[in-house]
């Protein structure tokens, strides 16, 4: 009964108390920050859990005798309020008090905790920057740490279970330095002591039993690396001049193509020795030295590790109970053999060195990337097929100037073509390029089939009304000897009227401006009655915008006359049929409203009957019984009804040259090239794919000259697609035989261990 009292009361109550005692709350915390200096003292007294060690003091004092030591924004303390360490437990955070520098405070609670030895990075938990987010549960990150005051920070002596006397000494890191200089040099030193750290004999005798403790490994001798652990490295250089001149060389012999120069030809030739010279330059490999070694570990345990072959992780244990014989590159740390069985020399010596593919890499790349660019840029693929069809096939030369004998004509791929032709027009739909005297398009019809020209809606079979809309004189103004009188009278009147208006009176400003608003412009219009019959039977034939708007204009000229019924057009048009030479004189305004809505009609007639013209070109052009041709290039085409300068107020010329396209009454073709593609319909030809390249003009004897740009061409392709096709090879090759070496290495491994593990049994 007893033991249990004390099993569970009075234990946990001695642990709540020791705890309560030993460590600050963060309800106490935010009492400590807000004591005035002259109560910190004390109240850390209270707090205080142990004093500084002398170890401890004589690794902060760089902290306090050095501010360089002490980063912003951190006010440097060169004294401490006391001894007295204190533990705090707490989530720690960054406090930004300026962001734009990204300085920071660490801070638990409202204390501001300075790191020394960088062992912030014990922090558990920490937000690395101002931007990231916090942990979802801070209180799974509490942090326990043992802190000194001064006046404005704590400093930080234990973190968790990392102590300031481990971070400050720095054991792992100059004990690692005293493994590599060992593994460099083959001399164990011991490690240096500073003044201030032999003066302190617990931090002398931690640094030294450190220093005494056996490295991982021991060096048997040192060596420099033989020829056959050598043959592993690649000595090929990085290729680079090799490409440049390759390149270089291509380039040349395209523009020989254009300029046809022996010297370029010669140019292209060095280029190509020097880059097969280039790429057998040996770059110069630096003496490697070696350490023969002895260990029982391998891998990142103790300081040190080796890098293994790949082939070889199956064959090796990263812990051996004795000691192995292992050769390891002392720089690269790269390890050539281990044990009795494996060994990069004696794999070179049965096996060779593996083969090197950095070369063939970078040349079949560089390779398809010319090939592609040659293709595409300098029609490669149609020169080469036009000198195969000159070679192997009789190929022949048309003559043509009647475009009904193209469609019927027998031609094939490769054929030449000299075209003569007329009543040939751009794709309408696709006009590449408007120049100002001509089109320019690389997709040209030929109108097989031209339309009679009473089937279109020329200018001169436009019925009489709607070509008299066209008449300068359909609206008659004038401005005779009435006009000006009454002109002159109304003026007066107006003037009259202002001056005997006491609002205007005493303000002649106010006077001239309503004058000069008020003005009176006063015009004649004559001959009414020929504009409303023409416009009576023009409406009736197309009825376009604006002819409600012009009618009602034109009847409101007849507003004094009785018996008119202006609301009623047959009316108006009854009035104008039995009366001659209707005059109406108006204000000036009203005139020019008629002439616009007239001028918009006479627009929207020509836009009706160019959008009618255009619709029957687009299907004669899409009519596979006419012919297409396709051109490579874009070609000029000489149109005499053609105008660039179309615009809103010139819409006849372009009507013109519709009805000029379906009449078969336009532009004229001549032009040389190579049938590239033929299109059937019907079992006649449809459509033609001629390339205008000027190469192609020359004949067979002069294609299989030296200097034949074509022939230039093919050589060109064919030679970057060889050298393509070789490395190509050569890296598959590579590939297989390196693959096939492993193999062969692996299985001699296996055979060895299997022998070795034989021997042991027995």
């Amino acid at each position: 009964m007893l033991a249990n009292i004390i099993c569970f009361i009075v234990i946990p109550a001695l642990a709540f108390l020791v705890l309560r005692i030993g460590i600050l709350t963060q309800k106490e915390l935010d009492k400590l920050s807000q004591k005035k200096q002259a109560e910190i003292d004390p109240f850390i007294r209270e707090n205080a859990i142990r004093q500084l060690t002398e170890e401890e003091i004589l690794l902060l004092q760089p902290y306090l005798d050095n501010e360089d030591h002490i980063p912003p924004p951190y006010q440097w303390q060169s004294s401490l309020i006391n001894y007295d360490v204190t533990r705090i437990k707490a989530y720690i955070e960054k406090d930004y008090p300026d962001k734009q520098n990204n300085n920071y405070y660490y801070k638990m609670g409202y204390i501001r905790l300075f790191f020394p030895y960088n062992m912030s990075y014990r922090i558990l938990g920490l937000r690395y920057s101002f931007g990231s987010e916090l942990p979802n549960n801070k209180s799974d990150y509490i942090n326990t740490v043992e802190v000194v005051f001064t006046k404005s920070y704590a400093i930080v002596v234990k973190i968790n279970t990392c102590e300031l006397l481990e971070a400050g000494l720095n054991l792992t890191g100059r004990k690692e330095g005293q493994i590599e200089d060992y593994w460099q040099t083959g001399n164990l030193k011991p490690i240096g002591l500073s003044s201030a750290e032999k003066s302190n004999e617990t931090i002398t005798q931690l640094l030294t039993e450190e220093s005494e403790k056996i490295p991982p490994f021991e060096i048997v001798n040192k060596r420099e690396k033989n020829q056959f652990e050598t043959a592993m490295e690649d000595q090929s250089n990085s290729g680079k001049l090799m490409i440049f001149l390759f390149v270089l060389g291509v380039m040349g012999l395209l523009v020989l193509e254009h300029f046809q120069s022996l010297l370029l030809a010669v140019f292209s030739i060095i280029c190509f020795i020097l880059a097969i010279i280039a790429s057998h330059i040996k770059r110069e490999i630096p003496t490697e030295y070696v350490n023969h070694i002895k260990t029982q570990k391998l891998g990142i345990e103790s300081y040190f590790y080796v890098n293994t072959p790949e082939h070889w992780r199956m064959f090796i244990s990263n812990k051996s109970e004795t000691p192995i014989d292992m050769e390891v590159e002392i720089n690269s740390r790269k390890l050539l053999s281990y044990g009795d069985y494996l060994s990069i020399s004696e794999e070179v010596k049965n096996y060779g060195a593996p083969k090197f593919i950095k070369h063939n890499v970078i040349l079949t790349i560089t390779g398809l990337i010319l090939v592609v660019l040659i293709y595409y840029f300098t029609n490669a693929g149609e020169k080469f097929d036009f000198s195969y069809q000159q070679l192997t096939s009789q190929t022949t030369t048309w003559n043509i100037d009647d475009k009904t004998n193209l469609k019927k004509i027998a031609i094939k791929f490769m054929d030449r073509i000299n075209l003569d032709l007329s009543s040939v027009s751009c794709d309408i739909q696709n006009m590449e390029s408007k120049k100002e005297h001509h089109l320019q398009c690389n997709k040209i019809f030929v109108n097989i089939n031209p339309i009679d020209s009473t089937k279109l809606n020329l200018f001169s079979s436009w019925p009489q009304s709607t070509r008299a809309i066209y008449d300068s004189n359909i609206l008659r103004i004038t401005k005779d000897l009435e006009v000006i009188v009454k002109t002159a009278l109304a003026n007066k009147y107006l003037n009259q009227r202002l001056e005997n208006d006491y609002k205007y009176r005493n303000n002649p400003k106010y006077r001239q401006y309503t004058k000069n608003e008020n003005i009176v412009e006063l015009i004649k219009i004559y001959n009414i009655e020929t504009a409303i019959l023409t416009f009576d039977d023009s409406c009736k034939h197309l009825n376009l915008e604006p002819c409600d708007q012009i009618k009602n204009s034109l009847a409101n000229l007849l507003s004094e006359i009785s018996g008119v019924d202006l609301n009623n057009w047959s009316d108006v048009v009854a009035y104008a049929k039995s009366h001659y030479n209707i005059q109406k004189i108006v204000n000036l305004t009203s005139a020019q409203n008629i002439v616009q809505l007239i001028a918009q009609y006479r627009k929207n007639i020509l836009k009706h009957f160019i959008f009618d013209a255009k619709e029957k070109v687009a299907m004669l052009q899409n009519d596979e019984n006419n012919l297409s041709l396709q051109f490579t290039k874009l070609i000029p085409l000489y149109d005499k009804n053609y105008n660039y300068k179309y615009n809103n107020e010139i819409f006849k010329e372009q009507l013109d040259y519709y009805n000029g396209i379906l009449m078969g009454n336009n532009a004229n073709l001549k032009i040389t090239g190579v049938v590239t593609n033929v299109s059937y319909h019907n079992g006649t030809v449809s459509k033609l794919t001629i390339s205008t390249d000027p190469i192609y003009s020359i004949d067979k004897n002069q294609l299989f000259s030296f200097l034949s740009p074509i022939l230039i061409n093919n050589f060109v392709f064919l030679f970057v697609i060889l050298i393509t096709l070789i490395n190509c090879t050569l890296f598959i090759w590579k590939k297989a035989a390196n693959q096939l070496r492993f193999e062969k290495i692996i299985s001699n491994y296996s055979d060895k261990i299997l022998r070795n593990h034989s021997t042991v049994g027995n």
